[in-house]
């Protein structure tokens, strides 16, 4: 086993998801969740198949979100570095490559298992300290022997711990360009995690805002979200006429029940108080939300004939007409359409979600009051919101 050096960067950088996300939970008493979560992490690098890359640039996918951005931003990516090489976990749902690195050896689970063992009993931060640099050094030996050729190693944000510590061993090497490419709109710098990549390449400028690096030369280059956005931006607010009563409804809600059940309510009661018919709406389920058997249990005893779409955001913005949302980033395929949103919170002032440009739950009304609302004064800050956001 090697020895790992107990450096405080190199600690801060493994524990640094979201803002020292590990330490807060163990600090509000949730040390068994840290405990499930880690040893999930490493019980994937024993049990998953793994491999050995001989490919000069990587990418590592973790996600069927992060798979569908890389598929849109393949060719652009392959312009840049040439052939390159994914690898997605399970979670992704493909037939490609689960785990690029070699599995980890029976000796450092054990190693790994003990001291997220002593963290859960004791809810001491040193242990789950001492388990991350075993993690790291179990790691080290993995990409020595999987990532021997690799030149460029690409990823995305809102990642767990164990890809800042792919990109901490990578960076021992002095010929090792290491990319993390945004995924959804960040509105937190405590979500830009890994952070220690030493380029973050952003959709636009409003990325700036919460950009922080840990990376001694940490930089932000804005590349922008895809080629075809500019195709899809439609140049007018595209509202509905006056008296439309047969508009398509999509609602994107955050992974919480509640709030889905609040969004479906609100909807419920704006364009259908008679409840005859749902058929014209629908519910687009966060990727994280979990237990989703039970929300269409629920819709099948309230709501008979509102569907769960599955297809990408990038599809349903051309298919229905409005979005109901709290703040998900699914509202921006519907701007950059010209198409309305809903937002169940704005707040003045704000970039996103804004009053600017999107249309407040409580004061919609169908048909929509269209003379209330100043069009072109929208339009304009539309636009501005989507040169901000996604550099088009």
């Amino acid at each position: 086993m090697v020895s790992p050096k107990p450096t405080l960067a190199l600690i801060r950088t493994l524990a640094g998801e979201g803002d020292f996300h590990l330490y807060r939970l163990i600090a509000e008493g949730k040390a068994g969740f840290v405990f499930l979560k880690c040893l999930r992490t490493t019980l994937s690098y024993a049990w998953l198949r793994g491999g050995i890359s001989d490919a000069e640039t990587v990418a590592f996918i973790k996600g069927p979100n992060q798979l569908r951005l890389f598929q849109n931003q393949k060719a652009s990516l392959e312009a840049e570095f040439g052939k390159l090489q994914a690898y997605t976990s399970p979670r992704a749902n493909t037939k490609m490559h689960q785990l690029a690195l070699p599995r980890f050896a029976i000796r450092h689970i054990l190693f790994q298992t003990y001291y997220l063992l002593l963290m859960l009993v004791t809810r001491r931060a040193r242990y789950l300290n001492l388990f991350l640099l075993h993690f790291f050094a179990a790691i080290q030996i993995s990409i020595d022997r999987g990532f021997a050729s690799t030149r460029n190693f690409i990823c995305y944000n809102d990642q767990p711990f164990d890809v800042a510590a792919i990109i901490a061993a990578l960076h021992q090497r002095a010929d090792c360009r290491t990319i993390v490419i945004q995924h959804g709109l960040v509105l937190s710098e405590k979500f830009y995690f890994p952070a220690n990549a030493q380029e973050f390449w952003a959709w636009g400028e409003l990325s700036r805002v919460h950009f922080q690096s840990r990376a001694p030369n940490g930089k932000m280059v804005v590349k922008g979200r895809y080629k075809d956005d500019l195709e899809s931006k439609s140049d007018i607010f595209v509202m509905p006429e006056e008296g439309d009563k047969n508009w398509k409804i999509l609602v994107a809600p955050s992974f919480k029940h509640d709030e889905i059940k609040e969004l479906v309510g609100i909807a419920k009661k704006t364009f259908f108080p008679k409840g005859k018919s749902f058929d014209r709406m629908a519910i687009k389920m966060h990727p994280a939300t979990k237990s989703v058997w039970m929300i269409k249990l629920w819709l099948l005893m309230t709501a008979r004939g509102i569907v769960i779409e599955r297809a990408h955001m990038e599809d349903l913005s051309d298919q229905y007409d409005v979005l109901f949302t709290k703040h998900s980033t699914s509202a921006v395929d519907f701007l950059l359409r010209g198409k309305p949103v809903a937002f169940l919170t704005l707040v003045s002032g704000a970039t996103f979600p804004s009053d600017k440009y999107g249309l407040s739950i409580s004061q919609f009304k169908t048909p929509l009051q269209t003379g209330k609302y100043d069009i072109e004064h929208m339009n304009e800050s539309r636009i501005k919101f989507l040169k901000c956001a996604l550099n088009v």
